[in-house]
């Protein structure tokens, strides 16, 4: 299905994702199976959270080269890194410890599930303030940030990605309904996996897609699944599609 996934833990031994290479393997067979041509490994970052494991992942993420080199041709991987907000992150982005994904500007920024929506609407404004365009990893998720407050984060230009499996209820029903309100109002500019395993939390885009198909028509699916995700991985820096009528 040449789909594209931002949003992915599955590099071994470096945050919550596989533990081990043969894991990492397994994550990486799943999606493809599902139809991911493109893969983000975008592994957790903040020092304070998850310890800072910025050379692990880069020698995960090359062994991962080459066993996608070998059974995966036409499997394009990036590397990049899930930010956890806090006061030291755009330094921690200038200075390198974190990355952005591929080497673009773009940043996957998430937040403490209870954060209020001051702190994240003022995280992501000191994000683009440093230079940087933030994507807001799973809003669906953030319980005190009111979907008008993910509209308006969406007018000022910073893409807003949920994960797929919130739309089925994993994340429970509030982030079930969340999501799909979001989807509704034509909010979404990116579904990813958000994967961590193949059993609890796999790398499943397939089914999201037919539903936002179904729902929603195959526009919007391909801008959110495909066109959008593969525009902000560009060296072009192409801007998300709006037009989804």
């Amino acid at each position: 299905m040449d789909l594209v996934d931002i949003h992915s833990h599955a590099l071994f031994d470096v945050d919550d994702g596989p533990e081990n290479q043969p894991q990492m393997q397994a994550v990486v067979d799943a999606a493809y199976a599902d139809g991911v041509r493109t893969l983000c490994l975008t592994p957790h970052y903040n020092p304070s959270f998850f310890g800072d494991r910025i050379e692990q992942s880069q020698i995960s993420f090359e062994l991962l080269k080459e066993y996608g080199a070998e059974n995966y041709p036409d499997l394009k991987l990036i590397l990049g890194n899930e930010l956890r907000y806090s006061i030291d992150a755009p330094a921690w982005l200038a200075q390198g410890k974190c990355r952005t994904l591929g080497d673009t500007d773009h940043v996957l920024v998430d937040f403490f599930e209870n954060d209020p929506e001051k702190t994240i609407v003022k995280g992501l404004q000191r994000l683009v303030a440093a230079g940087f365009r933030p994507i807001l990893a799973h809003a669906e998720r953030y319980r005190k940030l009111p979907i008008k407050a993910v509209a308006a984060i969406s007018r000022s230009g910073i893409w807003i990605q949920i994960d797929v499996q919130s739309l089925f209820g994993d994340y429970g029903r509030k982030a079930k309904r969340r999501a799909r309100a979001l989807l509704r109002r034509r909010l979404v500019d990116v579904a990813a996996s958000d994967a961590h395993d193949v059993h609890n939390r796999p790398p499943t885009l397939s089914k999201g897609y037919r539903y936002v198909e179904r729902k929603y028509g195959s526009k919007y699916a391909d801008a959110i699944f495909r066109k959008n995700p593969k525009g902000l991985l560009s060296y072009s820096q192409e801007g998300k599609e709006t037009d989804y009528e």
